[in-house]
């Protein structure tokens, strides 16, 4: 359905841009091939399951930090990756979230850093010394980990077990540098704890991004979108992202006109 906004200065087609510029990406990318990226230093041994069947088959084993290749054609649409990790004694378990194949995306990395932000005005963050008031970090691995700031430990992170931390769970955390915040720029380290593996060094993440609100580390992410639109609050002197293209700040504490001939419908 087309609902377009009588007597203003755009036009809002609802259920149909999101779409389009799916189908167009993935028709543009048919030739590219597939990347699988392990971004763990974790030995990880993949199965798939092929939309429409119930079996899971073996796919691949991801070493530490290694990217496969695979061609164009290889995955379908809605096929399924399961993610395990061998144990000592040979056991395999579960280690990530299963991902759902997205043809538009054709670079899936294993254990990414992923993050919300507030999706509309930051005032509820600002402050004269800080650039971020806190941020909830959310561990998906089956694993605890230990993170550092400044060179300090400062949070430790619970086992992802299926559950949030409104259902108890410590494997989520709000960090706020006891009441210090953050800046633009800051970096977190995250490295494992485990007896045998103590210590041992994930990566570093750089909060380039001051709408940050949470962060989820050990995902499966395809994700190469732009920014959220802005749907919350119309902002002013910094760009809004509206549908599919954005529109620079005109200053002066002025809002903008927003373009009805945009590439996109023209």
């Amino acid at each position: 359905m087309n609902f377009y906004s009588i007597g203003f200065e755009y036009q809002n087609i609802t259920g149909q841009s999101s779409d389009i510029l799916r189908l167009q990406t993935s028709y543009n990318r048919r030739n590219e091939p597939w990347y699988f990226i392990n971004a763990l230093p974790s030995r990880l041994t993949l199965f798939i399951q092929k939309h429409g069947e119930i079996n899971l088959n073996f796919l691949t084993i991801l070493e530490p930090h290694q990217i496969i290749k695979f061609d164009p054609t290889f995955f379908s649409e809605k096929d399924k990756i399961y993610t395990y990790y061998r144990l000592n004694t040979g056991k395999l378990i579960p280690f990530l979230e299963s991902y759902k194949i997205i043809l538009q995306s054709k670079t899936v990395k294993f254990g990414a850093v992923t993050y919300e932000h507030d999706g509309g005005s930051n005032s509820g963050t600002n402050a004269g010394f800080y650039d971020i008031k806190g941020i909830w970090l959310a561990n998906k691995l089956p694993i605890p980990l230990d993170v550092y700031y400044k060179g300090d430990l400062v949070v430790q992170l619970y086992p992802y077990r299926g559950l949030n931390y409104l259902g108890g769970a410590a494997s989520e955390v709000y960090f706020d540098n006891q009441r210090q915040g953050l800046n633009y720029l800051d970096t977190l380290e995250f490295k494992y704890s485990l007896p045998g593996a103590s210590n041992k060094f994930l990566f570093n993440v750089i909060l380039d991004d001051v709408k940050c609100t949470k962060m989820f580390i050990g995902t499966v992410s395809s994700s190469d979108e732009s920014p959220y639109p802005d749907n919350a609050v119309y902002r002013i002197q910094e760009p809004n992202y509206v549908a599919l293209t954005y529109f620079n700040p005109v200053g002066g504490g002025k809002s903008m006109m927003t373009n009805p001939s945009s590439p996109f419908y023209s």
